[in-house]
């Protein structure tokens, strides 16, 4: 008990020396920068380039520290900076995400009896399923499939034991597999473009298993980042860091990313800039995940 009152009246003494210092570092740095304006005329060139170098440092931590402006996953920063690079310094999330959500719930078939198709979606309630749920709820999806979809025959769907392909069947009607907006074809293993049939066969894993990798992932900064740890893969040249999930559904946990990931511009360090800064939290096929109205928070540092 002595122990947890001393750690709770000094956890409030840091509390209140971030929140007295939070409050004044405008007012710190605008003296720093006065003074190093002062500085930067002297006619010793060592003190006047050390003065700049100071001045630009506390315009850059002004700006930093007045980036509160986030609308839509976007961060507005007060002014245009320039950086060389920028680093995830932690991320704080809950797993609360489902590996079946909003942005992938649908399959997309379409029958075909003479010269007429018949298209029709499936939606997949959200939800974390394992093979053997999600192969029984998809074959009760369409076997009750709405009528207003015209479909004949019964569904059958299966996913073999030994290779884990899923093999969907219908035993009257000839079909295709189809994609669209939110698509759960890689999930179920169909990825490749299917011809009509009474069977189609699923031509790699079906993958259900829960998210556990994520990547925070910046849309806009993609497009300049010339050169960082994922260049190999230039789909993902907006990926930050990259975080291995391991916690159970429902619990908080903290991710500090390895001093080395970070992300430069070029090889050169060559500054560009930067006035804003779009972040999203994405799974491995850089879908937006869907934390069920759970925040996230992500700390960045320019470099």
């Amino acid at each position: 008990m002595i122990f947890r009152n001393l750690w709770t009246n000094f956890s409030n003494v840091l509390g209140q020396v971030g929140g007295f210092v939070n409050k004044h570092l405008p007012t710190v740095l605008k003296g720093v920068k006065t003074v190093s304006k002062f500085f930067e005329r002297s006619h010793n060139p060592a003190v006047s380039s050390v003065a700049q170098l100071v001045s630009k440092g506390a315009d850059l931590a002004q700006d930093i520290h007045t980036c509160r402006d986030l609308k839509n996953g976007v961060l507005y920063l007060p002014r245009a900076v320039s950086v060389s690079g920028i680093k995830v310094n932690s991320a704080y999330l809950c797993n609360s995400w489902h590996t079946v959500n909003s942005k992938a719930n649908k399959v997309y078939l379409t029958q075909s009896r003479g010269s007429v198709t018949f298209p029709g979606t499936i939606t997949v309630p959200d939800g974390n399923y394992t093979v053997e749920t999600f192969m029984s709820t998809l074959k009760s999806l369409l076997n009750n499939a709405p009528s207003s979809l015209l479909w004949q025959g019964t569904w059958d769907v299966q996913v073999d034991s030994t290779t884990q392909k899923m093999r969907i069947a219908n035993d009257t009607c000839d079909f295709t597999v189809g994609t669209g907006a939110a698509a759960l074809n890689t999930h179920m293993g169909f990825v490749s473009s299917y011809g009509y049939s009474k069977v189609q066969y699923g031509t790699s894993l079906v993958n259900i298993s829960p998210i556990n990798l994520l990547h925070v992932y910046s849309h806009n900064l993609g497009s300049r980042l010339a050169d960082n740890m994922f260049l190999a893969y230039p789909q993902d040249n907006g990926v930050l860091c990259s975080i291995h999930v391991t916690q159970p559904f429902g619990s908080w946990f903290k991710h500090r990313p390895h001093m080395s990931d970070y992300f430069r511009f070029d090889a050169r360090g060559t500054p560009q800039l930067i006035d804003s800064i779009d972040v999203d939290v994405v799974d491995k096929n850089l879908r937006s995940v869907d934390f069920l109205g759970q925040p996230f928070y992500i700390e960045l540092a320019f470099i």
